[in-house]
């Protein structure tokens, strides 16, 4: 086929989606690596608005584009150009948008269920300790005299907390004649802090409700979406991402007249990349769908993406046929991106119905090459990756640039220029091994955890006071005129004269500014810098010595709410931990500010022109196409218990015989483990336009070399 022909056909796929939008059938348009998607997405806006502006104006309606980051967003808006018929924006935008309109009744009986439900769950934590030989006194008939006792201690605890265990009992000495059963519930002083932390807890839960179920009070509140934070502040009426996503199902799923005014308002919502979309929002169109195929309304969606490139474990992926099936397929076979070496070698990794061609029939000068260490350790892999590297860029012209795919999360971070970053994290044992990918090195803020959140906003905040081309605007937000130009220039001024060499020096150098120039914390200026560049309420920092106090325990606070419940109960490891986890955030907040800066332009994917050398996680790259791609790869992946032998299992697997493979696959949880080590592979291999370099770092020659040869034909020793 020449490439005229290809076009032509390719222009026939392009017209199945433009038949489907005329005929309002929803639609799923599945496409491999490169085939276009985000072409054909721009493509069906643009038809739209070419055929049906003016209805869409009379009707004051509009086109919903969801996408799945930021970055895409912008790619997306600059394609399409000036309208301001098309919403393009990431699903939380976009959901928040929608349900911000509710924030005083529905959402606040949401939010109140939501309330009913925690504190049901705290108080099964605090009946848990009724069985504790030295707590369970308080219960048995003592409770209104130990609840009467921590409300009038509660700043002596708050103070004395974090002090080792004798210290913390002294305080409680002149309480003992009163309370004479405090020496046996202190016995296990680790478990003391919990309950009492429990019963603040649900103290606190119970006054919110208490103000949503006051008519007076209710009037008052109004329940926010917080997107700088990636954990719930319920009782100061805030949630975050995941909770919106809840919530906005729970309310078109609840109120018929929500669904409506959606499908009024946007008769065509199109989802980008919809592999990785959380099921409560496929749940969410679908149900918009049942209600405009009952109300006979025209309406539609559109899916664009590929159940091969879901590498993300709360995506939908395949399981969109389950929950959303009465939808058509559309299926589109053209690779627009790669050379005829790389698209064969992709089929082949998904081998499914998608199989690809090169949509021009002359691009076949690709070129691979699969190389192996026999001999490697953890101490030389940064060099022999660093050595590969020098090797790749001799046989490409100069001036091109090599995106490099690296498996384990540790060589990442020292190549990337953050390795103290890295190791003062991993060493605090603040984030479950399962999760550390995405939760350190994540290019979607509201995967981060969210202490690490706290540090990105930190090392932000000093990045955008240190640059030039930084707006009052971007560090303060939208003021409503309370701050005046000069308090805000001083303010500012004051703030971008620190000079520090650590995120530690940063909390301190801030907390001198606030009590230097605002000890009574009524400055609108400091109010919302911290407002908008920390999320936040300027007023709790009055609860605490100073602003340097107040993050600490923020820090603290997102650590311990994200760790299990079930730590040890014996009461000496109990004070080991807490002190340990204080040693360690201090180490982490004395990691030096350049590495943060590092890190963070890593997470923000910013790309120097002057650097040759681009390093990236392989969940990183999706969506991507690079000329030049050299991948990583070894038996594990990410360096966790869940990616032991993670690829050596895979390509061991591919060269069983049909027989053994579906054996092994009966066991649903190895299936689904080799699905996503699939997709991981396709994805970083699909990134790849021209040369694609590959070093396996541990010996292949007795385990998985013909599965290896399978896929990648000719291998060689690196030397």
């Amino acid at each position: 086929m020449t490439l005229a022909q290809n076009l032509e056909k390719e222009h026939l796929v392009q017209e199945q989606i433009f038949n489907a939008i005329d005929e309002f059938n929803s639609f799923r348009f599945n496409a491999g690596a490169g085939a276009g998607k985000t072409y054909a997405l721009i493509e069906s806006i643009n038809y739209i608005l070419s055929k049906k502006q003016l209805e869409l104006r009379k009707n004051n309606q509009k086109i919903i584009c969801i996408t799945y980051t930021n970055i895409a967003v912008h790619e997306i808006k600059e394609r399409l150009g000036n309208t301001q018929f098309a919403l393009v924006s990431t699903i939380h935008e976009m959901l928040w948008e929608q349900i911000k309109l509710y924030q005083k009744n529905e959402l606040i009986d949401l939010h109140q269920e939501k309330l009913r439900d925690e504190l049901n769950k705290i108080q099964e934590k605090i009946d848990g300790y009724k069985e504790d030989q030295n707590l369970s006194v308080i219960f048995n008939e003592n409770l209104e005299s130990f609840l009467s006792l921590i409300q009038e201690t509660k700043e002596l605890f708050y103070k004395n907390r974090d002090y080792p265990a004798n210290i913390f009992k002294a305080c409680y000495i002149h309480y003992i004649p009163e309370h004479g059963y405090l020496p046996l519930v202190l016995k296990n002083v680790g478990n003391f802090k919990k309950l009492v932390e429990l019963f603040y807890k649900e103290e606190r839960y119970t006054r919110a409700l208490e103000r949503i179920n006051n008519p007076q009070e209710r009037k008052k509140i109004k329940i926010q979406y917080d997107s700088k934070s990636n954990s719930d502040r319920l009782t100061s009426m805030k949630f975050s991402h995941d909770t919106l996503l809840e919530y906005s199902y729970l309310l078109v799923d609840r109120y018929p007249m929500l669904r409506r005014i959606i499908i009024d308002k946007y008769p065509y919502i199109f989802i980008d990349e919809y592999q990785d979309t959380h099921e409560n929002v496929i749940k969410l169109v679908q149900k918009l769908h049942l209600y405009a195929q009952e109300s006979n309304k025209n309406w539609l969606v559109g899916y664009f993406g590929d159940t091969k490139q879901n590498i993300y474990d709360d995506g939908i992926g395949s399981n969109i046929q389950t929950i959303h099936s009465n939808i058509i397929n559309i299926d589109k076979l053209f690779n627009r991106r790669a050379h005829l070496q790389l698209t064969n070698l992709i089929n082949k990794i998904r081998n499914d119905s998608i199989q690809q061609v090169p949509i021009d029939p002359s691009r076949i000068n690709g070129d691979i090459k699969f190389f192996y260490l026999k001999n490697t350790n953890e101490d030389n892999r940064t060099s022999k990756i660093q050595e590969f590297i020098k090797q790749f860029k001799k046989s490409i012209p100069q001036d091109q640039k090599i995106d490099c795919l690296v498996p384990v999360n540790r060589s990442l971070a020292n190549l990337g220029g953050f390795r103290e970053v890295y190791n003062s994290i991993y060493d605090a044992k603040i984030i479950y091994w399962a999760d550390f990918n995405s939760q350190l090195l994540s290019h979607q803020l509201e995967k981060l955890h969210p202490a690490v959140l706290t540090f990105y906003h930190l090392a932000m905040l000093y990045k955008n006071l240190k640059s030039r081309n930084t707006t009052y605007y971007e560090l303060l937000g939208k003021t409503n005129n309370d701050v005046t130009f000069d308090n805000a220039k001083r303010i500012i001024n004051l703030l971008a004269s620190m000079n520090v060499t650590t995120l530690e020096e940063l909390l301190r150098n801030i907390s001198q500014i606030i009590h230097e120039n605002d000890a009574d914390y009524t400055n609108p200026a400091i109010k919302y810098c911290l407002n908008n560049s920390l999320s936040i309420n300027y007023n709790d920092i009055k609860k605490y010595d100073s602003f340097y106090n107040y993050m600490k325990d923020v820090i603290y606070k997102n650590i311990i709410k994200n760790q299990s419940e079930n730590q040890s109960k014996n009461q000496s490891e109990n004070e080991q931990i807490k002190e340990e986890l204080d040693q360690k955030i201090q180490i982490i907040l004395n990691v030096n500010l350049a590495e943060w800066l590092n890190w963070v332009s890593f997470i923000n994917e910013e790309r120097d022109d002057n650097t040759k050398v681009i390093y990236h996680t392989y969940h990183g790259t999706k969506g991507e196409e690079y000329d030049n791609v050299a991948i990583i790869m070894e038996h594990d992946f990410g360096g966790t218990i869940n990616g032991k032998d993670k690829f050596k299992n895979y390509f061991a697997h591919i060269k069983c015989s049909k027989e053994e493979q579906e054996q092994k696959l009966q066991d649903e949880n190895f299936k689904k483990q080799l699905e996503n080590t699939q997709n991981l592979i396709y994805v970083a291999c699909s990134r790849a336009k021209k040369n694609l370099r590959i070093l396996y770092l541990d010996d292949i020659t007795n385990d998985i070399e013909d599965g290896l040869k399978t896929l990648f034909g000719k291998i060689n020793e690196f030397n």
